[in-house]
C-alpha cells in the first residue's frame, strides 16, 4: 500500500513539475524602478494586475503580453495619472507603430484604477484569462507569454479624454516567462502537500520505496 501510495505521490510531482505556472508572482526590472506583480482570482477566469513605477506626472506606463518578445503584436494596457486626469486602457500594439499603441474598440479590462504618490505611479486591472475578444487583437493569458514593460511617454490630455501618447524613454522585456495556473493549486502547494505525505509515511516506519 505504501509503495502504492510512494508512485502516486511520485506522478502527482511529476505533473505539477511539468505545469510549472503560478498563482501570483512580482517581476521587477534590473534597475528596481518597474514593478509587475499579478494574482490569480480563485476561479481561475481572471488575474489582477498592478504596475508601479516612478515617473514624472505628464508621464505613462504600459505592460505588453506577447508570444515572443518583440514590441509589434503586443497586447499592451497603458495608464497615466497627473493628478487631475487619469486612464488605464486595453490596446494593441500593431506591425506599424509610428502612433503607438491603438486603442482597442473592447476593452476587455475591468476594475481599474491608478494612484500617484509624488513620483510614484500605480496603475491597477483585472484581465481575463481568455480573452473575449475575437478580433486578434488581445492574448490569452492561458499559455505562457512574455512580458514587456515601458513608461516615460508624454500624455496629453484634452477634456479630460488621451488624445495623445508620446514614445517611450524606458523599455524592456523580464527574463522569465508569465505563466499563470489556470486550475488546481500551485506547483509550491502540491509539492509541499507531497512532502508532507511523505514525511507522515516515513514517521510511520513505512518505506517510501
Amino acid at each position: 500500500m505504501i509503495a502504492l501510495i510512494s508512485a502516486v505521490i511520485f506522478c502527482f510531482l511529476t505533473a505539477a513539475s511539468a505545469q510549472d505556472c503560478s498563482r501570483e508572482g512580482q517581476f521587477t526590472d534590473s534597475a528596481g524602478s518597474y514593478v509587475f506583480t499579478w494574482s490569480v482570482q480563485s476561479n481561475f477566469d481572471y488575474v489582477d494586475c498592478t504596475v508601479q513605477v516612478n515617473t514624472a506626472a505628464n508621464r505613462w506606463v504600459a505592460v505588453g503580453f506577447s508570444e515572443d518578445r518583440l514590441m509589434p503584436d503586443t497586447d499592451v494596457i497603458i495608464g497615466a495619472d497627473d493628478g487631475t486626469n487619469r486612464f488605464v486602457q486595453d490596446r494593441w500594439n500593431g506591425q506599424s507603430r509610428v502612433a503607438g499603441p491603438s486603442l482597442d474598440p473592447m476593452q476587455n479590462i475591468m476594475d481599474t484604477s491608478t494612484t500617484r504618490s509624488g513620483d510614484r505611479l500605480t496603475i491597477s486591472f483585472t484581465k481575463p484569462l481568455i480573452s473575449p475578444d475575437i478580433s486578434g487583437r488581445d492574448e490569452n493569458l492561458t499559455e505562457c507569454r512574455n512580458v514587456l514593460w515601458a513608461f516615460g511617454g508624454t500624455t496629453t490630455f484634452e477634456n479630460g479624454n488621451v488624445t495623445a501618447l508620446g514614445g517611450h524613454s524606458n523599455r524592456g522585456v523580464f527574463q522569465n516567462q508569465l505563466c499563470l495556473c489556470t486550475s488546481g493549486a500551485s506547483v509550491a502547494a502540491v509539492v509541499s502537500l507531497a512532502m508532507m505525505i511523505v514525511a507522515v509515511l516515513l514517521a510511520a516506519g513505512g518505506s517510501i520505496f
